[in-house]
């Protein structure tokens, strides 16, 4: 088991009925080192016929997974999360989680503040009386803070190179011993 990580847990809140939490793990990283960030999201009802789903909007280009399945990410950020109930509904306890692990990967080259928003979605269906109803909770919003890291390398093994003073411009043409590599 690795070293545990901080998190920030921001709570969400629909009615008086419906709660829940979302969190983010680790809180920070570096532009393109591939760390995958782990949102953790709960929410709870006390109707026992009510369901919850949830929906995340992250950065734009950002890749999701659900566990370890990539999602569609609409261009908004915005991706839906189903949910599933933690065990037997009962009144004042309905707990629901999504139906997997959530991952995400911010896009690339993408530095600053990457913020997560996370809703939970409560439906409560009636066969019976023929009616869906649903609510969208306040949206719960944590972040990852994200470095930025140079895109550019240079690597010069002969690092002897000499120009003669001009008010001319000036081109110059790397060498095979120069070598150049943009992330």
């Amino acid at each position: 088991m690795g070293p545990l990580r901080p998190e920030r847990s921001i709570a969400m809140a629909m009615t008086t009925s419906t709660s829940g939490t979302a969190s983010i793990s680790p809180l920070a990283g570096t532009e393109d080192d591939g760390t995958i960030y782990t949102l953790t999201v709960s929410a709870n009802t006390i109707d026992p016929h009510e369901r919850i789903d949830f929906e995340a909007t992250l950065p734009p280009g950002s890749r999701f997974f659900i566990g370890g399945v990539e999602q569609v990410v609409g261009a908004d950020g915005k991706v839906a999360i189903p949910g599933a109930a933690a065990g037997i509904a009962a009144p004042g306890s309905n707990v629901f989680f999504p139906i997997g692990a959530l991952t995400f990967i911010p896009p690339g080259d993408f530095s600053g503040l990457a913020a997560v928003e996370v809703v939970a979605i409560t439906s409560d269906t009636s066969a019976a009386y023929g009616f869906t109803d649903m609510a969208r909770s306040d949206p719960a919003t944590t972040s990852v803070t994200i470095a930025a890291a140079p895109d550019l390398a240079v690597t010069v093994t002969d690092p002897t190179m000499t120009i003669a003073e001009t008010d001319a411009p000036v081109a110059f043409m790397p060498a095979s011993n120069v070598t150049l590599a943009v992330s």
